[in-house]
């Protein structure tokens, strides 16, 4: 599936999909960064925390969650809401449908299927 950099950017920097990476970050980070550095963490050794590890550790579970939302809101399921303005076509008879942010993915008229569509253009 063809996906314009514009509708990624749009969806990644999308309020919610940060707020949700974030959380999960944290707690998944901080989870696995009290399981690999037990000992300098309750300790509060700070000198023997290994920072660069620290930091990988919280930015994996972020960009996971990243990527899984952007990759669930760009999968156009019929029922679904529309996360960004745009034009999708369908994979099997090509018809056009023209979204706007929140409005419902519809199944395709011509097929009457629920169709896998593609995104065309990004309005």
């Amino acid at each position: 599936m063809s996906v314009k950099p514009s509708t990624i950017l749009t969806l990644v920097t999308q309020k919610s999909t940060l707020k949700r990476a974030l959380k999960l970050a944290l707690v998944v980070g901080l989870t696995l960064n009290v399981i690999n550095q037990y000992d300098a963490l309750l300790s509060l050794d700070f000198k023997s925390v290994h920072l660069l590890q620290f930091f990988v550790t919280l930015l994996v579970p972020f960009c996971v969650s990243i990527y899984s939302v952007v990759a669930l809101k760009l999968e156009f399921r019929v029922g679904s809401v529309c996360e960004v303005a745009t034009t999708l076509s369908c994979q099997y008879c090509h018809k056009k449908q023209i979204l706007s942010i929140g409005s419902t993915i519809l199944k395709c008229d011509c097929c009457e299927s629920e169709t896998p569509w593609n995104e065309t253009q990004h309005t």
